[in-house]
């Protein structure tokens, strides 16, 4: 995703095996999997969402891992900006096929 409007993230700031994890994972089963001529597109279609649903489950586990091990808003501006970049990339994706804030308040 070439878009540094919802998140440029430079691999060599990250340090922690989760982050790396989680940037792999979403790179090799997201990213490279959905993207067309290198951008992103909306799904447009049932199919096309069912077929985000399925790739963005790939990055559950490493998403749980990382907010296990990562501390997101580090001292180190860099590293903040750098993990936060990262997480509004991946919410473009899931921003893509759900409103997830309202959704919120229909779970139990």
């Amino acid at each position: 995703m070439n878009d540094t409007s919802v998140g440029s993230v430079d691999v060599a700031l990250f340090d922690i095996d989760e982050e790396k994890q989680l940037w792999e994972t979403f790179q090799t089963k997201v990213v490279s999997v959905w993207e067309r001529d290198g951008q992103f597109h909306h799904p447009s279609s049932a199919q096309d969402y069912q077929r985000m649903l399925e790739l963005l489950k790939a990055i559950v586990k490493p998403v749980d891992a990382f907010f296990e091990k990562v501390m997101v808003n580090d001292p180190d501006t860099a590293k903040k900006n750098n993990r936060q970049g990262l997480l509004r990339l991946i919410y473009h994706y899931f921003a893509s096929v759900a409103d997830y804030p309202k959704l919120q308040p229909l779970l139990p």
